[in-house]
């Protein structure tokens, strides 16, 4: 019986070439469609976030989640606009502050913060730097273990533990504009009827510390006050130059309140 002809060497290293262009040219589109869909997750988490912030709004005034206040002795107590509890003066740490007190009200499972309180594209892979100063990515909702500086993951929401930064700090991928609208509106708190219909109150990770990878390269997921969320085409070297404009490349809603504010109002030009 005769016996089927193989393949030669030469026809082999020929296909293996052609399976090769042919995964260079689809890799892009692939990779392409992996990151629209980790876009349309981030933008579902934040929609579902700010639908909590609303509804926390229609139970108090109108006043959306507040990330400072000043108590009876005139001491202003806030947060940044990345922090879901309190960072200063002072203990106790643990109080909830902006989007926190959405979680704190039942508004937002704190079981789920791993997720909702993490954009899917952003790198947050923890790794230290040379001399052991800070981590290179500092965001730390999705890490579940006491980073340096960094805090704690979601899952220390109920922690009482008084050790450091380790028992208050937790770092959200997003961007809450309550602190930088406080500091620019004369103190005022973010309302659902002191803001125009199309007021950004909530977007993809802006300060460079937090966001050092940023997820989406080319733009932003925003969130308005009206719940509508959308896409918008600012690259993160817009965002930056428009922070440096200002004074200041921390965009946290403290270090310069008003490039933090004029980056909401240059995602606000965008229909």
């Amino acid at each position: 019986m005769r016996r089927g002809r193989g393949f030669t060497l030469v026809e082999l290293l020929v296909i293996i070439s052609i399976l090769s262009v042919l995964l260079s040219i689809l890799a892009p589109t692939l990779n392409r469609s992996k990151e629209l869909v980790r876009r349309a997750v981030c933008a579902s988490h934040m929609k579902n976030t700010i639908h909590a912030a609303l509804s926390y709004a229609g139970e108090s005034r109108e006043a959306l989640p507040i990330s400072q206040y000043l108590d009876s002795a005139g001491t202003e107590h806030w947060t940044y606009s990345f922090d879901i509890r309190k960072r200063w003066p002072g203990p106790p740490f643990q109080e909830p502050l902006g989007i926190g007190l959405c979680v704190s009200a039942g508004y937002l499972p704190s079981g789920e913060l791993g997720s909702s309180m993490h954009c899917p594209s952003l790198n947050t892979t923890y790794v230290e730097s040379k001399g052991g100063q800070a981590p290179t990515n500092w965001h730390s909702m999705n890490v579940d273990k006491p980073n340096w500086w960094a805090g704690l993951g979601c899952g220390w929401w109920n922690s009482t533990q008084a050790e450091g930064n380790y028992s208050r700090r937790l770092i959200a991928g997003y961007h809450y504009r309550s602190p930088s609208w406080w500091r620019t509106h004369g103190k005022k708190h973010l309302r659902s009827s002191n803001a125009p219909a199309n007021s950004v109150i909530y977007s993809d990770v802006l300060d460079p510390r937090f966001g050092g990878q940023y997820g989406h390269k080319d733009g932003y997921n925003v969130t308005r006050i009206d719940g509508s969320g959308r896409y918008v085409g600012v690259t993160p070297v817009q965002v930056e130059a428009v922070a440096m404009a200002n004074g200041s490349p921390n965009t946290d809603g403290y270090a310069d309140a008003t490039s933090d504010e004029k980056i909401m109002e240059l995602f606000e030009l965008y229909p």
